[in-house]
């Protein structure tokens, strides 16, 4: 197995929190309602296996930075899954 360094300090637009003070131009749509979603998974206190969830991690910018992340390595479901995890956790403290 290969160990992988992550830098997760560039969090994609598309999963930014809709502060302005992240986005200067106005808050665009797909933050919003990642956020929405991001809420009702916190509530649910774990991932939900559903379309309208997952189509939120299958943004652009977003697949950019899994692959940067993982460098093209081990992109499976648990990795993904394992990263949207500790995401939702850091967001949620």
């Amino acid at each position: 197995m290969i160990k992988i360094e992550k830098d997760i300090s560039q969090v994609p637009d598309s999963l930014q929190i809709p502060f302005i003070e992240f986005f200067s131009d106005g808050i665009p749509s797909p933050p919003s309602t990642t956020h929405q979603r991001r809420l009702e998974l916190i509530k649910n206190e774990g991932y939900i296996d559903e379309q309208v969830y997952n189509s939120r991690y299958k943004q652009s910018d977003t697949k950019k930075a899994l692959e940067n992340i993982y460098k093209n390595l081990c992109f499976r479901r648990y990795a993904i899954s394992n990263w949207l995890s500790n995401l939702i956790k850091e967001i949620a403290s």
